[in-house]
């Protein structure tokens, strides 16, 4: 099968005009040291929750932006951001964040990047929709990004339900099962039952049980040296992540290479290696849990999906 994409699913808590201006603690600014993660990471598809509604546009062009300053030549980045898919009095509207899609146009196609207006009907968010294929021509894949209701407005299998609807429904739109599911379900995605709305239509979980939300610094504190030795033995995730909520979902279309990015041990790595921060090692770890949340709470998943 040829490779379509190197696909990120990231949900980049509050991305904003106001989190683009902030540095982290290596001194590098935030939207500088995102670009440099999803090139390291060799995606050139990127879908992101949580753009909020005031500045996240903006937010979201600055960082495709320094994704073009970070790669050069190499790279020709673009992006779009969903309409707003609530309206403005509805009692649903603070939940109501945007979407933003970026894309190297050099080797993705994308297009139709919207909010669908379909039959099935969400609780509070919307999915936004694209279709996408290499830039060289071949399998077209259509997608969807989705920021399920929080736990609390949860109903399990219901909710999914809903997500494996408009799957169906953009399916039988379009005659085609060549289709991407992804973004943050707010359900631990180990739950077989819950996602068997989505399995019952042949998707498959690729990062099914992985943990993909940042724990809290307390929970680090109060766990120190349990923490700290889970760090240096490389159990970064039971180190440093909580919940299992994202995850991408695939249909007809296969996923070779994929990886999640820990973005707190990615920075305590480069703390480590910072000589203006010779701290004690369990000073580094806060300080890295610390710097993460400036970047979001969630973890971005990368897939190279072919067809």
């Amino acid at each position: 099968m040829a490779e379509i994409a190197d696909y990120m699913s990231w949900n980049i808590e509050n991305l904003s005009s106001r989190k683009s201006a902030k540095d982290l603690i290596t001194g590098v600014s935030v939207p500088a040291w995102i670009a440099t993660l999803i090139l390291t990471m060799e995606t050139n598809v990127v879908g992101i929750m949580e753009v909020t509604l005031g500045t996240g546009a903006a937010a979201a062009r600055i960082l495709a932006d320094t994704l073009n300053i970070t790669s050069g030549s190499s790279g020709k980045w673009t992006c779009a951001v969903s309409e707003r898919d609530v309206d403005a009095s509805d009692p649903l509207a603070a939940r109501a964040d945007k979407y933003a899609l970026l894309w190297d146009t050099a080797a993705v196609t994308v297009a139709d990047a919207e909010i669908p207006d379909l039959k099935t009907a969400f609780l509070d968010r919307k999915p936004l929709s694209w279709k996408m294929a290499n830039a060289a021509g071949g399998t077209v894949v259509h997608c969807l990004l989705w920021h399920a209701p929080q736990p609390k407005n949860h109903l399990g299998g219901d909710t999914i339900g809903t997500i494996a609807d408009a799957a169906a429904e953009i399916a039988g739109i379009t005659g085609s099962k060549n289709q991407l599911v992804s973004g943050d379900f707010n359900y631990a995605t180990g739950s077989a039952a819950v996602y068997e709305p989505l399995t019952k239509l042949g998707f498959v979980g690729v990062f099914d049980g992985e943990k993909t939300t940042l724990s809290r610094l307390a929970t680090f504190i109060k766990n120190e040296q349990e923490k700290k030795a889970l760090v240096f033995d490389g159990e970064v995730d039971d180190a440093f992540l909580s919940s299992a909520y994202d995850n991408i979902f695939l249909r007809t279309v296969t996923g070779t290479f994929t990886a999640k990015g820990v973005i707190p041990f990615i920075l305590f790595q480069e703390i480590q290696t910072d000589p203006s921060l010779a701290l004690k090692p369990s000073l580094q770890i806060q300080y890295a849990i610390q710097a993460a949340k400036i970047v979001s709470d969630h973890m971005p998943l990368v897939l190279t999906v072919n067809g």
